[in-house]
C-alpha cells in the first residue's frame, strides 16, 4: 500500500568533505512494512491479512528515522474448537493379533482416503518413528456407513511385537498434522501364549 507521503532520502554526503567531514543525514521513516499470510495452512479454513492504512509518525522527534504504522483486519479463530480426532480408550493390546481401535471425528474433521493412523512406542521423540500404520479409511471395519463419525480400524497382526506401552497417532493427509493422539495402552501376550520369537528359542533347547 503507498505511503501517505514519499520517503525522504535517509542520508546525504557532501562530495568533496565527504572523507573529513560527518555524514548528514536528513530526517526520514522506514519505507515499508513487510507481512505475509500463509493462508491455506488449515484444513477448511483461509486465513486472511488485509491492510487498511500505512502512515508515517512524523511527531516523533528522539531520531531522525520516523517509524511507520499500518492497520490490519485479520481473519482469525473465534470461539473456535479444534479439528480434533478423539481415541476411544484401548486397555490392552495382544501381541501377533489383530487388533481394533475406534475414534471419533470431530463435526468439522474431513477424513480422505489417505489420513493414516501410526502405531508408535509410549515416550516416542520423532514422528517418523512409527512402527505401523493403516489408512484411516481404507482400514475401518465396513460395520461403519460412511456418514458416521465413529469408525473402527483394524491394525495387522505384525503391528507391534513387543510387550510395552504404545499409542496411537491420527495423521491428516491434507494439513500435514497430527489431528489426535491415543492414551497409552498396554501391549502383552494373551495368557497361555508366546511370542514367535520366544517360541523358537525354546524350542532351540529342548
Amino acid at each position: 500500500m503507498p505511503a501517505s507521503r514519499p520517503s525522504s532520502v535517509k542520508v546525504r554526503v557532501l562530495p568533496s568533505v565527504a572523507w573529513r567531514a560527518p555524514t548528514r543525514r536528513r530526517p526520514s521513516w522506514t519505507d515499508r512494512i513487510l507481512h505475509k499470510v500463509n493462508a491455506n495452512v488449515y484444513e477448511n479454513l483461509t486465513l486472511q491479512a488485509e491492510q487498511l492504512s500505512y502512515n508515517s509518525l512524523d511527531y516523533y522527534t528522539l531520531s531522525d528515522h520516523k517509524p511507520v504504522v499500518a492497520e490490519f483486519i485479520i481473519k482469525v479463530f473465534s470461539n473456535y474448537f479444534e479439528r480434533v480426532i478423539e481415541f476411544q480408550p484401548l486397555d490392552t493390546w495382544y501381541i501377533d493379533e489383530e487388533n481394533y481401535a475406534s475414534y471419533t471425528l470431530s463435526g468439522d474433521v474431513e477424513p480422505t482416503m489417505w489420513d493414516w493412523i501410526g502405531v508408535f512406542k509410549d515416550g516416542f521423540t520423532s514422528l517418523e518413528e512409527y512402527l505401523c500404520y493403516v489408512y484411516a479409511m481404507r482400514g475401518t471395519n465396513n460395520t461403519n456407513t460412511a456418514r458416521s463419525r465413529v469408525k473402527t480400524v483394524v491394525f495387522p497382526i505384525t503391528a507391534v511385537r513387543t510387550p510395552g506401552q504404545y499409542r496411537l497417532l491420527y495423521f491428516s493427509n491434507n494439513s500435514g498434522s497430527v489431528l489426535g493422539m491415543s492414551e497409552a495402552f498396554r501391549a502383552v501376550n494373551r495368557q497361555g501364549t508366546s511370542t514367535i520369537s520366544q517360541l523358537t528359542y525354546s524350542d532351540g533347547f529342548q
